[in-house]
């Protein structure tokens, strides 16, 4: 299923139960041949995707960051949009 609030910190969330996620996990790591994703995006979509290219390579810079920094402590407004992330206006179902 998937699920849309406009309020959330993502506006569509995939809903699916975990005996259909570890079985899809488990196929795609079956299928994978890659071994480094963002080349392996430049290399499928090719030059005419640089800018997704570029947000992916945002993505990981951000995160290589936040690994750099300290852990992340949970505060009352993060708890609260746990709680709430299951508050979702369905969109779409399987």
């Amino acid at each position: 299923m998937i699920a849309y609030d406009p309020e959330a910190d993502y506006l569509h969330r995939m809903i699916v139960p975990k005996k259909v996620w570890a079985r899809l996990v488990a196929e795609l790591a079956t299928e994978q041949e890659w071994f480094k994703f963002k080349s392996e995006v430049e290399n499928f979509l090719g030059s005419d995707h640089d800018d997704y290219s570029a947000v992916l390579h945002r993505v990981w810079a951000t995160m290589r960051d936040l690994q750099l920094n300290e852990p992340v402590k949970l505060n009352r407004e993060m708890l609260e949009g746990v709680r709430d992330c299951y508050r979702l206006r369905v969109i779409a179902g399987t």
